[in-house]
């Protein structure tokens, strides 16, 4: 039996458009000869469907959409299987995720999601209740095999692929594949359905966690998961298949909307240690996808973005490019008489290696309005903040005026410390690197710049940008290591600070000491850590890179007393 994984790029809420991209991955795999075909978790509806769950018309125009389903799978005489929120009635909440299955026409059964997930990005439990069954029931008779269909959340049942979370959230007795009804046969293949969102390092944890799930049970494994970005939220596709034997036979596709087969009468030869994408190649993969997608599914073309000479605004300018276009990007510098000639030549230098739009707004005439009338001294936060925001302000029109997406830049590091300004350089509709700590950001570039290199063309980023010290350059001479330890120091805090939870590997004492090498205590960091919540509440959304962002899932309450 030849099966189709079709990694589809869904919108939200779009289910006459997601329908269409499901009906044109199912006429190409029937071309191919498939018998079978399955798509990603709620690939109907879209992941995260959120609130549109509690607008009552969903359930109708879906219901709609699933019988133009079953027609196609009656005129191609084809095995289907979809995701969507089944309406249930009782009380509870008034779902299940589920997956409903089609053989040419005929409904075969409903399977529905044992776990919904409740922490981090995840808020399934707000609309769906668990399969209320004992023991999961996942089998489904598909012509002479028994299909094992998992959802998502159902995998994820293994601590050494999952983390402590397993334990946090779910009783061992939970896991649905400890506690299913149906013993897997020779005749049987798991179908494991998913819209499991991208962080560095996941393509290798569930490349780890389906393998060693084949090897423990003997069971041909097919993964089909979401591709595309929704929101703030990448989704990496990867879909692969797994032979009985625990060998990689298909292997996975990244950030690419498309069919991968997988014909169980024609054994593949093991592709034996795939290698994931690595660490940079990820990141740069999911920031182009997220600007990409949040532009086309919200129907905007073009954007701009604020240049400084600095490498956070290279690194969104060069990513950015990639992903809609140079000639559709407009990169403004706006300086004002703290900003040195550098800074200047080195925005030129980045607009042409980029052949993006270029243009200077000076601000130094406003500055000396706003001061004379509000009375603001030439120095100080007040006379800072106000060269930022006079900058956000000048990025908002041109966005009005040339109907742009205002992109902003600022980085991880600066939102963990509240370096950056309310309604200013935080100005923006999405933050592509607001989950890239400031060292990561130069990682990034580099690897740009080498990759750029590889292939015979200009490095994007000069050299005089990555070699200069990081300023803001809101008064003279300033940098940021007047205010902040340097960032390889102050990153590898933030880390065990937010992806470890406070966690310190090594012991508290050991960074007390390397703090106070560069003249910092703890609780300095701590305070602008904690004291900068009210800004990350107003910033624009952030692209989910790593396990613990600031975003969806980052529920810090602004008020509190709390001391580490």
């Amino acid at each position: 039996m030849k099966i189709a994984l079709a990694q589809t790029n869904p919108v939200v809420g779009d289910l006459s458009g997601n329908f269409e991209k499901i009906e044109n991955f199912c006429l190409k795999a029937a071309k191919a000869g498939c018998q079978f075909v399955a798509t990603p978790e709620l690939s109907l509806l879209g992941y995260p469907p959120r609130d549109l769950l509690a607008f009552r018309e969903l359930k109708n125009t879906q219901a709609h959409f699933i019988e133009k389903i079953k027609k196609l799978s009656n005129d191609l005489k084809l095995g289907i299987s979809v995701g969507f929120a089944e309406g249930k009635k009782g009380p509870g909440k008034p779902f299940y995720n589920s997956v409903l299955v089609f053989d040419s026409g005929k409904e075969l059964g409903v399977i529905r999601k044992k776990r919904n997930p409740s922490y981090d990005i995840f808020e399934e439990d707000r609309f769906f209740d668990p399969n209320p069954t004992e023991g999961y029931t996942s089998a489904i008779k598909f012509r002479d095999k028994i299909l094992h269909f998992f959802i998502c959340e159902d995998l994820w049942s293994s601590i050494a692929a999952h983390g402590i979370r397993d334990i946090r959230n779910y009783s061992k007795t939970s896991s649905p594949l400890a506690t299913v009804s149906e013993k897997f046969s020779p005749n049987s293949i798991g179908i494991f359905v998913s819209a499991s969102p991208y962080w560095v390092g996941k393509q290798q944890a569930r490349l780890d966690l389906v393998t060693a799930l084949t090897r423990r049970h003997q069971l041909p494994i097919c993964f089909v998961n979401q591709v595309g970005a929704n929101d703030d939220l990448v989704f990496d596709g990867g879909s692969f298949a797994i032979d009985a034997q625990g060998n990689l036979v298909e292997p996975p596709l990244f950030f690419k909307s498309e069919n991968i087969y997988f014909d169980l009468n024609k054994p593949s030869p093991s592709l034996g240690d795939f290698q994931v994408e690595n660490y940079w190649e990820g990141l740069e993969n999911g920031i182009r996808l997220g600007i990409q997608d949040y532009f086309l599914k919200n129907k905007f073309k073009k954007g701009v973005l604020g240049i400084s000479g600095g490498i956070d605004s290279a690194l969104v300018a060069c990513i950015a490019a990639k992903a809609i276009g140079p000639e559709n990007l407009e990169l403004v510098y706006l300086p004002s008489s703290n900003n040195q000639n550098e800074s200047l030549e080195i925005s030129k230098t980045i607009s042409r290696n980029l052949k993006c739009g270029f243009r200077v707004i000076e601000i130094d005439d406003w500055i000396a309005d706003f001061k004379k009338k509000l009375s603001i001294s030439s120095s100080g936060i007040a006379y800072e903040n106000l060269q930022s925001r006079l900058r956000g302000l000048s990025l908002m029109e041109i966005s009005n005026l040339e109907n742009r997406l205002l992109l902003a830049t600022g980085n991880k590091s600066e939102l963990a410390v509240g370096y950056s300004t309310l309604y200013g350089d935080m100005c923006g509709i999405l933050l592509p690197i607001g989950d890239l700590y400031k060292t990561e950001v130069y990682g990034l570039s580099f690897y740009l710049n080498q990759k750029a290199k590889q292939v015979g063309n200009p490095a994007p980023i000069p050299n005089e940008c990555l070699l200069r010290l990081p300023s803001a350059e809101l008064s003279q001479g300033q940098n940021d290591q007047q205010s902040l330890p340097p960032y390889e120091i102050l990153d590898g805090f933030l880390f065990e600070l937010i992806e470890n939870q406070g966690d310190f590997r090594g012991g508290l004492e050991a960074w007390d000491e390397i703090l106070q090498e560069f003249g910092y205590q703890r609780d300095q960091l701590y305070k602008k850590f904690f004291g900068a919540e009210f800004k990350r509440k107003q910033a624009a959304p952030v692209l989910k890179l790593h396990q613990r962002s600031f975003g969806l899932g980052w529920r810090l309450p602004l008020t509190h007393q709390f001391k580490l």
